[in-house]
């Protein structure tokens, strides 16, 4: 759809851009124009432009959703293997690079998925905010030999916002589950919000 389309015709310039989120946002028309900027009803023919997600937005919605997430993979058969999972934003130990902590039973299924892709996807939501972050993870098991994991999967459980009243528990109990910590190092960050 061209601005004209949409009644507006004189020429546009910086002024007349606003930033916004999402083509979703209140006041903004369900189609875009092809340029990736949007009209406001009723502004005076100003524009929108959509930003791009970042790690903040990331941060944001993983707390407001209280660390839930859907973390996805592949299954060997090429269909989606998606699960809710509690994640949330740290930096990684080995690569200092923002990330998105999950902690997993040594015997899961997505485990085993993650190990053969080294990818996966994860997505963050709060009522119709949304942002999803693809990339390669770090799978971290006990003992390895460069990171504290207990201090990590404590890192990863706070983040996510849990609590715990005993620590030692909470160490022997990821102990016995052999959980290990997954990375997911993002990419890519997609969403509206």
């Amino acid at each position: 759809m061209s601005p004209e389309a949409v009644g507006h015709h004189e020429p546009l310039d910086q002024s007349d851009i606003v930033p916004c989120r999402s083509h979703r946002s209140p006041g903004t028309p369900p189609a875009g124009n092809g340029t990736g900027k949007y009209l406001i009803a009723g502004r005076d023919s100003r524009t929108v432009e959509r930003m791009a997600p970042t790690f903040d937005d990331v941060r944001r919605l993983a707390a407001e959703e209280t660390g839930l997430a859907v973390l996805a993979t592949t299954r060997t058969d090429g269909s989606v293997h998606a699960t809710v999972v509690n994640a949330g934003p740290l930096t990684d130990p080995i690569s200092a690079q923002p990330s998105v902590g999950v902690v997993v039973r040594g015997d899961a299924r997505k485990l085993e998925h993650l190990r053969r892709t080294g990818h996966a996807t994860l997505t963050f939501r709060r009522g119709w905010n949304w942002v999803s972050l693809d990339g390669p993870v770090r799978i971290i098991p006990p003992g390895h030999p460069d990171v504290d994991v207990p201090a990590l999967l404590r890192a990863i459980f706070t983040a996510a916002g849990g609590t715990h009243e005993d620590w030692a528990e909470f160490d022997r109990v990821m102990a016995a589950e052999k959980r290990v910590a997954v990375l997911v190092e993002p990419t890519r960050i997609t969403g509206n919000g």
